[in-house]
């Protein structure tokens, strides 16, 4: 998102559905960049409301904190579900594809799907909600933490 001056008049106003992928990449696979992502896009709240925002996929928009807001709410569901998912049992991330996506993914978007996938659960256990275990076969899988358990 970058602010331009408030003056510029564009014809669409309409905010850009949520789908920012955001994904742990390889060389950093224990990282948490959904948290990074997540405190990185409120600093845009700042901005004021009318300023003009230029995303770097889709139609510029006027309104950067209801586009962060519905991003937020965006992940926040997806993150629910994945903790009830890991609630009924351990979850590595392949198992967890469906819950994030809800359709059949193409092979070429797996890759991206896992990342994000992988994304999402380091968020929740870097915030104590999953426990981490790496199995034999060296799968990482995660469970819902007890309440008040910390990892």
């Amino acid at each position: 998102l970058m602010p331009v001056a408030s003056s510029i008049e564009y014809p669409f106003a309409d905010l850009p559905a949520p789908g920012a992928a955001v994904e742990v990449a390889r060389g950093v696979f224990w990282a948490n960049p959904l948290k990074l992502f997540l405190d990185s896009i409120r600093r845009y709240c700042e901005l004021p409301a009318d300023t003009l925002v230029l995303p770097s996929h889709g139609q510029p928009f006027r309104g950067a904190q209801a586009r962060i807001a519905a991003l937020e709410a965006h992940h926040e569901a997806r993150l629910a579900e994945l903790l009830a998912a890991c609630a009924e049992a351990p979850r590595c991330a392949a198992d967890v594809l469906e819950v994030l996506f809800r359709r059949r993914l193409e092979t070429n978007q797996i890759f991206f799907a896992m990342g994000e996938a992988i994304a999402h659960l380091h968020f929740l256990h870097y915030a104590g909600q999953l426990t981490r275990t790496i199995g034999a076969d060296g799968i990482a899988r995660f469970r819902r933490a007890a309440a008040g358990a910390h990892r």
